[in-house]
């Protein structure tokens, strides 16, 4: 994959390599491109916060699943719903997903607290087994997989520096680096140049990228 920039989601042309999957968070998102000259921007705040809760906050297109799934298999801590395992599965990867608060289908949304960590999502995607970052100490054989962890945690350092102390070498972190992790965390992906660098096509006004890290 080329280290390329790219528009915002609204701007992105489907194709039919994005329909090789189930992938209903990106069709809403194609089908709400005709109504966005009537949506002003506290609709569009509102629109993002319920797409967000119902799927993630990225939102997955065919060439970075790709990308991402030919790095399985993939341990992802702070899964959230599990959307974007569900995606990758679809295109064979092998990936288990933690979180500290697994969603709970049977509760209403929102619960929780910002503690909590899933405040945010509705219900799983893909099963989510209950693990913080301690869990990837068992799991350094698989690549290290990071979407949108929480800023005002650490656990992506502390997730990152189990993964290495164990010997794992790959990680894969997408988010808008203002939103997540933390300053060590920022730290530690300074000391290495990622091997991809792209920009994705994410919701206006967020700095969307996916960053792609390999250690010896």
């Amino acid at each position: 994959m080329e280290n390329v920039a790219a528009s915002d989601i609204f701007s992105y042309t489907s194709n039919e390599r994005d329909s090789l999957i189930e992938n209903p968070y990106l069709l809403e998102i194609m089908e709400l491109k005709d109504r966005l000259d009537d949506v002003d921007p506290a609709g569009m705040l509102r629109m993002r916060e319920e797409l967000v809760s119902r799927y993630a906050f990225s939102i997955p297109t065919i060439d970075v699943l790709h990308c991402i799934a030919g790095y399985s298999p993939l341990v992802e801590v702070g899964a959230g719903s599990g959307y974007w395992a569900f995606c990758l599965n679809q295109l064979g990867a092998d990936i288990i997903c933690f979180d500290r608060v697994p969603p709970e289908d049977a509760m209403p949304w929102p619960w929780g607290s910002l503690e909590d960590e899933n405040v945010w999502f509705h219900a799983e995607w893909y099963p989510v087994l209950q693990g913080d970052e301690q869990v990837v100490r068992h799991h350094g054989d698989r690549t290290l997989f990071l979407s949108w962890p929480a800023f005002h945690t650490s656990m992506a350092s502390r997730a990152l520096e189990n993964f290495l102390l164990c010997g794992g070498r790959n990680l894969i972190y997408i988010g808008d680096d203002l939103s997540c992790g933390d300053e060590r965390f920022h730290a530690l992906l300074t000391q290495r140049e990622p091997v991809v660098n792209r920009k994705l096509p994410g919701w206006p006004g967020i700095e969307d990228f996916l960053r792609i890290y390999e250690w010896d």
